[in-house]
This record gives structure tokens, C-alpha cells and sequence, in this order.
């Protein structure tokens, strides 16, 4: 997508404008879903589109069918993290079970998680995306 892209926009507003309602519509939902995305520079903003791109997301629709959530987490340390929010949260394990606390949640993620979600980790943050979408 960014290949197409006039890269002399100077601001998010400039490219915004000048874009098809198809990429309004997905800044509009991915500004309501990430709060500190509208804070990003234009530059961001195109690389951040051609991320998802790169994970066939290209709408709003795809993206919201897609977008699991995000961590302000180091990659690694995030993909722990959601890997066991995630096993709580469907119910897989009860954080009161005796062996909660010694599952290695990192190969839970290595093992099983990774091939249903996909991350891109940009400007610091860990975001993850439901494959099946």
C-alpha cells in the first residue's frame, strides 16, 4: 500500500484528506481502538497501514474482526503475558489451580498461540491480531 502513497503529506490530517474512505474509515476505527494511535506522525501512520497490509488487513471491517489487543510490553514479555490472559480469560485454566503458577506461559504462546495470532510490534508496543478473521 505505502509503495502507491505520496510520501511529501506532511501531516496525518494532509493524508487523511486526500486518502479514499476506505483507509478513513480504518484510521477512524484504529484511533477508537488504540487510544494513542491519533498521536502517531504521518510516517507511522503509513508504516503502522502497511503492517496490517502485510497481515491482509486492508478496512475496517478486517481490522475489527482481527484486532485481539495490544501491550506497552517488549515483545517477548507480551506474548507471556497475553498468552496467559488469554488461557484465563477461554477458561483453559483457573488462576486458583495448583499448576497456574508453573506453566511456562512463553512456550504456551511458542507452542500453541502463535499459530492463531499474529503481532506486530511497533513504537514499543506489542499488538495481536486473530488470524482467523
Amino acid at each position: 500500500m505505502t509503495g502507491a502513497v505520496d510520501l511529501s503529506w506532511s501531516t496525518v490530517t494532509a493524508w487523511y484528506d486526500a486518502t479514499n474512505e476506505q483507509y478513513q474509515d480504518l484510521y477512524d476505527e484504529l484511533c477508537d481502538r488504540i487510544e494513542h494511535f491519533n498521536k502517531f506522525d504521518i510516517e507511522q501512520v503509513l508504516d503502522f497501514l502497511s503492517e496490517l497490509s502485510d497481515l491482509g488487513i486492508d478496512n475496517k471491517d478486517q481490522f475489527s474482526d482481527a484486532f485481539y489487543t495490544f501491550s506497552s510490553e517488549a515483545s517477548y514479555r507480551a506474548e507471556r503475558e497475553f498468552a496467559e490472559e488469554f488461557c484465563v480469560e477461554c477458561g483453559m485454566i483457573d488462576e486458583d489451580s495448583p499448576v497456574f503458577f508453573a506453566i511456562d506461559w512463553q512456550h504456551v504462546w511458542d507452542g500453541l498461540l502463535r499459530y492463531d495470532f499474529s503481532t506486530i510490534v511497533f513504537d514499543g508496543d506489542t499488538y495481536f491480531f486473530n488470524n482467523e478473521f
